[in-house]
């Protein structure tokens, strides 16, 4: 079977630099010099402990946020108290930008587990001494990325059946942990059960199942929150609605699947 390509594969990410704390968002290289350096110097360090809710958020400016390390939900509940999680933020990651837009409704952010954030309060944003339209263009293309995640979702829980879903958000999350130069298919998840079935509209039973008959097929190992892909043509050929494989994927096949 001819190699499939995961189609849900993200560089978006910016990169981060722990080892420099000076310097710790690496960001986009069309940015002016100038520009990099101001957002690092009006941006703030904080850390999160598991649960706690990131209200810079919710201020009445709002502020942009970079995952440094750690990840964090985002996530409204309604009436009822159902909650359905909006997206899960990892390292390298941005949110915020339409924490504005959410201002009428429960709309919170909260992290999975004990996380760093690089946190620019978007009324020093806007101040910036840069030209408006460099800003500006930075401004749009990072808020046509958070929307094009926002069809991404659309899509994902419209048009795919439980394995597909589980097999695109294992996917993802591989793609967007090996950008940060993680291990490509060896990852842990800071997310729980009900936490992915509230993002998945499946139940967490259904998740479990799913990944013990995934365990069962060969397609990868799991251990707790730890995640071993074997087998990731197996779970792309879920999405693509083909057989899968039966062979065992090599590094040659693994490079140029993901």
């Amino acid at each position: 079977m001819q190699d499939l390509v995961n189609p849900f594969d993200t560089t978006m990410s910016l990169k981060i630099n722990c080892a420099n704390t000076k310097q710790l968002v690496t960001w986009p290289d069309g940015l002016p010099n100038q520009l990099k350096q101001s957002l690092n110097e009006n941006g703030t360090c904080r850390v999160f402990q598991k649960g706690d809710p990131v209200s810079e958020l919710m201020h009445s400016s709002g502020s942009i946020c970079v995952v440094v390390s750690g990840a964090v939900k985002a996530q409204v509940c309604d009436a009822d108290g159902t909650v359905t999680v909006l997206g899960f933020y990892l390292q390298g990651d941005l949110l915020g930008f339409d924490s504005s837009a959410m201002g009428d409704m429960p709309y919170e952010a909260i992290a999975l587990c004990t996380t760093r954030l690089f946190i620019l309060p978007m009324d020093k944003y806007w101040q910036l001494s840069e030209q408006p339209l460099v800003l500006a263009k930075y401004h749009t293309a990072l808020m046509g990325r958070a929307l094009r995640e926002a069809n991404r979702r659309t899509a994902l829980i419209g048009n795919f059946d439980s394995d597909q879903k589980l097999a695109y958000f294992l996917l993802n999350i591989a793609a967007r942990m090996h950008h940060q130069n993680y291990a490509r298919y060896h990852f842990n998840l800071p997310m729980s059960r009900v936490e992915m079935s509230q993002y998945l509209f499946v139940t967490a039973e259904t998740i479990s199942r799913t990944l013990t008959r995934f365990q069962s097929c060969g397609y990868l190992t799991v251990k707790r929150t730890e995640i071993h892909i074997i087998e990731p043509q197996s779970l792309l050929a879920l999405l693509y609605k083909q057989p899968a494989p039966s062979y065992m994927m090599t590094d040659h096949l693994q490079s140029k699947a993901l």
